[in-house]
């Protein structure tokens, strides 16, 4: 049943108001243009955004390629600390992937932007679904700041050390040389910091390493988190349209006719266009995130486990706070895909449970079309490969038990 409220005070670039933000600060800030009314809509290319773009993932290709040149001269006499080096450069790895995505990608990104902004127009004016609409979107709260707050933990954790020890230095060991072996990152780099200045660029170096790092890995996974939070709203308002009811002004019951029927036919196909589009957007990302991170969170809580048992406490907060977000990531894809998949299926249940035998015999072969499709429901993949859901999550984390159980036989 269709039950229009007055329209309420939020709106779609308010729910995604945080990644907006971000976005604007790793260079696209011409994706907030998505959810401008009444105005030509384009993308507004600037020197600015493909410099901060461009400059966001150069900074990672050199440090991977630190991270080599740090395996290469050091070896693997010392798994931990190899180990340590291998989480790293996976993860540098990962925020290279997004942050190129997001660039080459940005036209994409927008055009499911301005689709979900003028979906939500309707959708928000549903006085009988906000509750479920509200529920929808608070569920996915908890699992957005939880992340970000281990995203930052990380980025602080990283990038702090350097200052303490400068700080430290000037305050209690004034007399000695500054420890230039300091860095924020366990790395050899291919450039001299023996020296003050060097020092301080390095520094500087890693700061922007640790910036793009934190704002890439939320930009994206809380992206990922809202989109498919939409589509599930979304789904949920059309399915309450195909229970083929509604009431005229004198609120007096009528049946749905056949123009409604192939509009509601359209939305259903434009919905699950708009999971494919998004699929299509995150399939090196997600599929990356599947390869690497059973990988990096296994040497992430071998690292963890080392630093325990020597005692060395700041390093195990570090890597605590890593796993967590390691952790979390592999989570948001593959539970919130799965939400999304079992959402996709409510469409059927609604035909089903419709008046629909009152309907004329056109209606009723277009709805079971519209059946049938609905009951082939939409499954989120990486590239075709990897299906995301909860079963791939559980794999996911017994594979990274199996090389954990692996590296502590080496070592």
């Amino acid at each position: 049943m269709i039950d229009r409220a007055e329209d309420v005070g939020d709106t779609c670039e308010r729910l995604l108001n945080i990644e907006l933000i971000v976005l604007q600060l790793i260079g696209l800030k011409s994706m907030r243009n998505a959810f401008r009314d009444n105005i030509e809509i384009y993308i507004t290319s600037s020197y600015k955004e493909g410099f901060i773009s461009s400059l966001g993932v150069s900074v990672f290709m050199l440090y991977v390629y630190s991270g080599f040149w740090t395996l290469h001269l050091v070896g693997y006499d010392d798994i931990s600390f190899a180990a340590e080096v291998i989480t790293v450069i996976l993860s540098a790895s990962m925020c290279m992937i997004k942050g190129l995505t997001l660039s080459l990608h940005r036209r994409q990104l927008f055009n499911i932007l301005r689709d979900f902004h003028i979906l939500w127009k309707n959708a928000k004016t549903r006085k009988n679904l906000r509750p479920q609409i509200d529920e929808l979107i608070n569920s996915s709260k908890p699992a957005r700041y939880c992340y970000m707050f281990a995203a930052i933990s990380v980025g602080l954790s990283y990038g702090l050390r350097p200052y303490y020890l400068l700080v430290s230095h000037y305050l209690i060991n004034s007399n000695e040389t500054l420890d230039y072996s300091a860095t924020v990152y366990p790395l050899l780099y291919p450039f001299p910091y023996n020296s003050l200045v060097t020092y301080n660029f390095c520094i500087i170096y890693e700061q922007c390493v640790n910036y793009f790092a934190v704002f890439y890995w939320i930009t994206c996974d809380t992206i990922f988190i809202q989109l498919t939070t939409h589509i599930c709203i979304h789904t949920l308002v059309l399915a309450d349209d195909f229970k083929l009811e509604a009431y005229n002004e004198k609120n007096i019951k009528s049946y749905t006719d056949f123009n409604a029927i192939i509009s509601l036919i359209k939305r259903h196909r434009h919905i699950l266009g708009l999971c494919k589009q998004i699929e299509i957007l995150f399939n090196p990302i997600i599929f990356f995130t599947v390869l690497f991170n059973g990988i990096d969170l296994c040497c992430c809580i071998f690292t963890l486990d080392k630093e325990a048992s020597e005692g060395h406490w700041p390093k195990f907060a570090r890597s605590i706070a890593h796993a967590m977000t390691l952790l979390i990531q592999i989570i948001i894809y593959c539970n919130f895909a799965h939400r999304a998949t079992e959402m996709t299926k409510s469409i059927t249940t609604s035909i089903y449970n419709s008046p629909w035998m009152k309907c004329d015999r056109k209606i009723k072969k277009l709805l079971m079309i519209t059946t049938m499709r609905a009951n082939k429901e939409y499954k989120f993949m990486a590239y075709g490969l990897l299906i995301l859901d909860r079963e791939q999550m559980t794999r996911i984390f017994k594979t990274t038990g199996s090389y954990i159980a692996l590296l502590r036989s080496f070592s």
